[in-house]
């Protein structure tokens, strides 16, 4: 799925049949890793990185096998052995609270980003792109990934309702990335 707008070469979205209902099980782990790693948060904002390798949970594993397959399927990419893959982070934001700072990936070593939601709000957490000087939003849904690249500048907005919980994803590609279905090149 393509969401038209100014933004429709740089951010793309695919739909994962199922995805929500998988993540939901495991939204009352992230919450209450980001918790107890004060380190890592601030003000009902917490930022918690997921390490694949040390964490084994099946989950983690599931979720990196989905990120994978949606990547190859629909990119071109070219993988680096000397920048080993990133592994999730999972971005934690209370009911009215939001870190509100536009940021990019660039310096994650990233050159692909993918996000999906648990429990996306339903009223307010859009994200906020910034193109050309122009920022355009979109409410995340559920069993959607998004995809962009690590350059976009975007910055999560305040929510109501129940914890908002985003699982990242990052792979570095050594050339420009190219969608195979589009052609749009990053």
């Amino acid at each position: 799925m393509r969401l038209e707008s100014r933004l429709t070469p740089f951010l793309h979205a695919y739909k994962v049949k199922g995805l929500h209902q998988f993540l939901s099980d495991y939204k009352h782990i992230i919450i209450e890793i980001a918790h107890m790693d004060r380190d890592h948060g601030e003000d009902g904002v917490y930022n918690v990185p997921i390490c694949i390798e040390a964490d084994k949970a099946d989950w983690t594993t599931e979720l990196h096998e989905i990120h994978e397959r949606l990547v190859d399927k629909f990119y071109i990419w070219e993988k680096s052995e000397y920048i080993p893959p990133s592994d999730f982070g999972a971005y934690v934001q209370e009911e009215g609270k939001c870190s509100n700072v536009w940021h990019n990936h660039i310096e994650d070593n990233s050159s692909i980003v993918t996000v999906c939601y648990i429990d996306p709000p339903k009223e307010g957490g859009e994200i906020s792109f910034m193109f050309k000087g122009e920022v355009e939003s979109f409410a995340p849904q559920e069993d959607m990934i998004y995809i962009f690249p690590s350059w976009a500048l975007h910055r999560p907005e305040p929510h109501k309702g129940k914890t908002r919980v985003s699982i990242n994803w990052g792979k570095y590609s050594q050339s420009k990335v190219i969608n195979k279905v589009t052609g749009d090149i990053w």
